[in-house]
């Protein structure tokens, strides 16, 4: 055994670690959430590049040993390492996401793969080499409890980094500061192992200052990645908001997405007028978002109730204070959630209009299903018309959006009786309970409505034959509605990220899938319950971010509030893992697994059987008490094949391996393919598998 003050210097190096590395996770998601256009499926590739390398690292740890033992030196150089490569990381997203993407545009699935792994892979490989050294030199050999304590110092400074993080530093601290705060936790902890050599010390030192000095100035002479100007940036709970200027136009940025162009008069008058016009008598009118310039021509209807819905009061006050949406006489500006509104609301609308972009993420898709449109058709007065654009129609429309067009159409005649699509700079869909009439500048002239752009070009952009293409097109047999639980779109929209830059999956899934095969055959029943745990921690973590964007439609701040919980839950169970004898080893674990399966198979049954309330308490509570189980398998799974420092290396890497697997198969293939419910369901047939495989080797 070690001596006591070692062995408290090594749980004191692992929890500073711990801290640190969390901290460069949350704030490397949430940088390169906004420099690639950020969706969920970018997290996915994000955790799984971080969970991988670390895997990798882990693996060769022992290795590594066999040609550079862990000594306490080597150890303290690693730290270093660990310390530098952050701010290194921060300064290299400013400066070369620019370079390797076309401004403004969303980066395909390879230029975002190939940039995370350039980017990240180093860092976490270093991750997965320092715990089993740092574990080697806690103890030579070490048994399953063992290894759990020292894991659970290094969660316990994850789960305070995480809360620290979403309570405090990310309010008043920029991304740069909190990497450099958290590494100078980790250097002071790393202090005790410092090499005696006046020369080594000074070398550290230098190379410190340098690493913090090059970010810095990395960041300071970063190009815009925008075409154009940031004219102001700021970080909201939603996400980062940016304005950028280009000769007279201004667009607003929201996690590097365009949410809002200052010069879009045709887009106005489209969604503006075409649902009016459809009105007898259009005075009370709900916009959810904005476009420049269509409150100006809402106003023109005198209408009595003109609400503005914007689920973020720092975007609505950066349109409004920048002048970019023109307020007018009337105009209330409500700061909710759209469905949480219309929830609690008992007001009724002759219009209600969708003044924003389709769903790239499955936050926006929840303002695109069959359940929303129902909550909007019963705040519909007698007569009132529900609308949205929708991108991708010229003259002909190719299969995929063919396919997007019709989930559309199918999901709104799920609840609307009619439905009318009208080509434009976008074709304007609108429900209503009865057909309309399209001779919509016959009906603006009658009531005295000019406008600059919809009268003098809709009888060449809104022809029988456009119409008629458009009708024969999106009825498709069998379309697939858009659900909350079943985001059918989301899944269309993943299809066309990799149709657009001609990118397949295939040549990224075959390699990764090999390699997971690989490890579950040399697996032994310890290793394989571990495979399976970490599986179930990021599979659990990645349906509560999914889950959480459903129901509430935003995750920039979430992601944050649900890591720490996940931790904290990992925490509470090594804690107890910790305390199970060798010989109770196997009957624990099975018990986690069927308790696992039992609470997965709750929750699957559970959604969407309650309201948004319950539904985010169900969340929480699974977040955390899933994470517990999984974590508290890991002290008892290496007790099935104590092999020393290796296997706890392996049992690490396991781990990491397992979660890997997991938010790649959860996030890319089962939640947009089959849905919230399919996806929770899986993690109980993955434990299954681990149940079916520790019982048999008895």
């Amino acid at each position: 055994m070690p001596r006591a003050d070692e062995a408290l210097r090594v749980k004191r190096l692992l929890f500073a670690a711990g801290a640190a590395t969390v901290l460069v996770q949350l704030v490397m998601v949430r940088e390169l959430l906004v420099r690639f256009s950020g969706n969920e499926f970018v997290i996915a590739v994000i955790f799984f590049i971080w969970l991988v390398s670390g895997a990798i690292g882990a693996f060769a740890a022992p290795r590594l040993g066999r040609f550079f033992s862990a000594t306490g030196e080597r150890l303290w150089w690693l730290a270093l390492l660990l310390v530098i490569l952050p701010q290194l990381m921060v300064g290299a997203v400013a400066i070369l996401a620019p370079i390797l993407t076309l401004p403004g545009v969303s980066a395909g699935f390879y230029p975002t793969l190939f940039f995370v792994i350039l980017l990240i892979s180093p860092y976490c490989f270093a991750i997965g080499v320092f715990f089993p050294w740092a574990l080697a030199r806690y103890a030579p050999r070490v048994s399953g409890r063992g290894a759990a304590r020292i894991y659970l110092a290094d969660t316990g400074g994850g789960v305070i980094a995480s809360l620290l993080f979403v309570l405090l530093l990310v309010r008043f601290f920029s991304s740069f500061t909190v990497v450099v705060g958290g590494g100078f936790v980790f250097f002071l902890a790393a202090l005790p192992f410092m090499p005696q050599h006046r020369r080594a010390r000074a070398a550290g030192l230098f190379f410190l200052c340098l690493a913090i000095a090059a970010a810095a100035l990395l960041r300071f002479f970063a190009p815009s990645p925008y075409n154009g100007r940031i004219v102001s940036a700021r970080d909201s709970r939603f996400g980062r908001i940016e304005v950028v200027k280009k000769a007279e136009q201004s667009t607003v940025m929201t996690n590097g997405r365009p949410v809002f162009i200052s010069q879009t008069p045709a887009l106005a008058e489209e969604l503006v007028h075409y649902p009016a016009s459809l009105v007898a008598s259009p005075r009370r009118m709900l916009f959810i978002g904005a476009v420049a310039g269509i409150f100006v021509e809402a106003a023109k209807y005198r209408p009595r109730t003109l609400d503005y819905l914007e689920i973020d009061p720092d975007l609505s006050r950066v349109l409004l204070a920048g002048g970019l949406v023109v307020p007018v006489s009337g105009l209330r500006v409500i700061n909710r959630d759209p469905r949480l509104f219309l929830a609690g609301s008992g007001d009724k609308y002759d219009m209600i209009v969708i003044a924003r972009g389709e769903p790239e993420t499955f936050g926006d898709n929840r303002l695109f299903t069959r359940e929303f449109m129902a909550l909007v058709r019963a705040h519909l007065a007698p007569g009132g018309v529900f609308a949205f654009g929708v991108d991708g129609f010229e003259n002909y429309l190719g299969p995929a959006s063919r396919q997007r067009f019709a989930c559309y159409y199918a999901t709104m005649r799920s609840v609307f009786p009619e439905v009318a699509m009208i080509p434009g700079r976008k074709t304007i869909f609108i429900g209503s309970s009865r057909r309309p009439r399209l001779d919509i500048p016959g009906i603006l002239r009658s009531r005295g409505i000019v406008t600059s752009y919809l009268a003098p070009f809709f009888r060449g952009e809104v022809t029988p034959e456009r119409l008629r293409y458009l009708e024969d097109a999106v009825r498709v047999r069998n379309a697939s509605l858009n659900l909350d639980l079943h985001p059918a779109i989301v899944r269309m929209v993943l299809d066309h990220w990799f149709e657009r830059f001609a990118g397949s999956p295939f040549w990224f899934a075959v390699p990764v899938c090999v390699f997971f095969l690989l490890l579950l055959l040399r697996a032994s029943p310890g290793e394989y319950t571990l495979l399976t745990a970490g599986f179930t921690s990021m599979a659990v973590e990645t349906v509560a971010v999914f889950a959480f964007a459903v129901f509430h439609g935003y995750i920039f701040e979430q992601i944050g509030i649900l890591i720490s919980l996940a931790l904290a839950g990992i925490f509470v169970g090594l804690r107890f893992g910790a305390g199970v004898r060798d010989k109770e080893s196997r009957g624990v674990i099975l018990a986690a697994d069927a308790a696992i399966i039992v609470l997965a198979l709750l929750w699957a049954v559970s959604l969407g059987r309650f309201n948004d309330g319950i539904t985010t308490v169900i969340i929480l509570f699974m977040t955390f008490t899933l994470s517990l189980a999984s974590g508290l398998q890991f002290g008892p799974a290496i007790n099935l094949s104590p092999d020393g420092p290796n296997g706890a290396a392996g049992a690490f890497g396991a781990d990491l391996a397992g979660a890997g697997a997991g938010v790649l198969l959860i996030a890319l293939v089962i939640l947009p393919g089959y849905g919230l419910a399919a996806a929770v369901a899986s993690i109980a047939i993955i434990k299954a598998t681990g149940m079916v495989r520790v019982f048999s080797a008895g």
